[in-house]
């Protein structure tokens, strides 16, 4: 009787065990699909608010807003993070911007709200576990332009899905979108990308008809771009064959009125997408596709009442005027606003994305006299672009002229009758350029008029701050250098 009691009893234990082993088993495969819960089922954010920690790993993703409308004084932007893994998307929440470069791989540690990560809350933390991507080409690479940059060429394709909601609505009609997005029109989207990549990028897509969805009530993109890609699913199309989105809705409840990843595919617009007659409205979709390309803002290296610093430049950071490149579709664009039209992208930009290399592109390592043809001729034989090395930074020499796209330029003498100086940051993962304001603190009204008078004119120099070289421009585009008795930095 005592055995088969005994004997019952291990039977009943390894019931009991194989049930267990049989719903870990289940557990561990769905957890495959869904995020991964800590010890303890439910945790406070720094706001109060429980969730669960859960831990995840994914792409990191930055996403940057377009500048405030000429006169605004709207800070525009505040940037958004974004994990995806598994096909789901989360927003993240972080006390400061972490160090890590967008469309990163990483593991982040945080407690779960919706589709929210809190990672301000105890026990959490972000590691990166593997960088983006490499580019294609070294060419961007070779003049100083951040690793992993993509050279963007070819044809891309883009999908602009159209989502309202029940009493909203939106002012473009198909064929308007159309024609702003790939029309003939030289003030097109698809026309300025051709023409400021130097014929090596085009834009073909299709636009939706007006798709039905749900108001997010407050600025919650990864929650639009969730219901626009699941609409336009339903009603046949397939946003997973196209390069790029765009979502455009009646309102994205955020500061600004675009919004695009860095790297990434998705672009938001709020009501945008038809008027080719107004010079925000384009700047706003053809900076957000720019973010989509893989680039940052274009800053304004804030020092005072100085050009520059040693310890202002070391500082970049935090010594930024985020848009303040006024010559740079990726800095505030206000000059051109005002003229309906949509400035080049600078030349540490144009390096960025692999549009200037070879001959465009000359290293300056000697004591000399180097002409520049200006950034926006097409088939120039002169280099374009004059890098230059200290031991510590890149700066990045160009000229413009009223040309193209840049033609509204012919009314700011101060960008034409000169030269235009970026400096890299190379300490940050923000591969944006700092232009060099040669005229600081000339007009210190709000936003970004100080900016339209940086370039350093003719009859001038600029000695870079670890005292390298010096640069004067030449009238008719030439640049004279001298290399001091340290010499640059090998």
């Amino acid at each position: 009787m005592l055995v088969q009691l005994t004997c019952g009893l291990r039977r009943l234990v390894m019931s009991w065990l194989v049930l267990v082993l049989v719903l870990a088993l289940a557990v561990a495969l769905v957890g495959l699909g869904a995020p991964a819960a800590t010890a303890a089922a439910a945790f406070p954010t720094a706001a109060g608010v429980v969730g669960r920690l859960v831990t995840l790993q994914g792409v990191y993703t930055e996403i940057h807003g377009a500048p405030a409308r000429p006169g605004s004084t709207v800070d525009t932007d505040t940037p958004l993070f974004e994990l995806s893994t598994g096909g789901r998307h989360y927003r993240l929440k972080f006390a400061h911007e972490p160090h890590v470069r967008s469309r990163a791989t990483i593991t982040v540690t945080g407690v779960l709200v919706g589709h929210t990560i809190d990672v301000t809350a105890p026990g959490s933390g972000v590691a990166q576990v593997a960088a983006p991507a490499p580019a294609p080409s070294s060419s961007a690479t070779s003049t100083g332009a951040a690793a992993g940059a993509a050279v963007r060429t070819g044809t891309k394709s883009l999908l602009t899905i159209n989502l309202t909601w029940p009493g909203a609505a939106l002012t473009a009609t198909a064929p308007a979108e159309q024609n702003f997005l790939f029309g003939a029109d030289r003030r097109s989207l698809a026309s300025y990308y051709r023409e400021v990549s130097y014929g090596q990028l085009s834009w073909t897509g299709t636009v939706t008809a007006n798709l039905t969805g749900t108001d997010p009530g407050s600025c919650d993109l990864t929650a639009l771009s969730d219901q626009a890609e699941a609409a336009a699913t339903a009603h046949g199309y397939t946003p997973a064959a196209y390069d790029a989105l765009i979502i455009n809705v009646p309102s994205l409840h955020c500061p600004s009125a675009g919004y695009g990843e860095i790297g990434g595919k998705h672009t938001w617009i709020q009501d945008g997408l038809w008027n080719l007659a107004d010079g925000y409205a384009r700047e706003v979709a053809t900076h957000e596709i720019g973010h989509s390309l893989g680039l940052y803002h274009s800053h304004g290296l804030e020092c005072g009442a100085v050009t520059v610093s040693l310890n202002c430049l070391t500082n970049a950071g935090t010594n930024s005027q985020e848009y303040g490149n006024a010559y740079d579709l990726m800095g505030n664009n206000w000059p051109g606003d005002a003229h309906d039209a949509v400035t080049w992208f600078s030349a540490q930009q144009e390096l960025t994305l692999g549009w200037l290399s070879g001959s465009q592109v000359r290293t300056v390592t000697t004591t000399g006299s180097y002409p520049l043809a200006p950034l926006e001729q097409a088939g120039a034989t002169t280099p374009q672009v004059l890098v230059l090395h200290s031991a510590t930074h890149s700066y990045y020499v160009e000229y413009r002229q009223a040309i193209g796209q840049d033609a509204f330029l012919s009314g700011y003498p101060a960008a034409t009758n000169s030269i235009h100086i970026s400096v890299n940051n190379p300490g940050s993962t923000d591969t944006g350029p700092y232009a060099l304001d040669f005229t600081p603190d000339s007009n210190l009204g709000p936003g970004y008029q100080d900016w339209y008078d940086a370039p350093l004119t003719d009859g001038r120099s600029f000695t870079d701050p670890e005292n390298t070289f010096t640069l004067a421009p030449v009238a008719g585009g030439s640049v004279a250098v001298t290399f001091h008795t340290t010499g640059p930095s090998s």
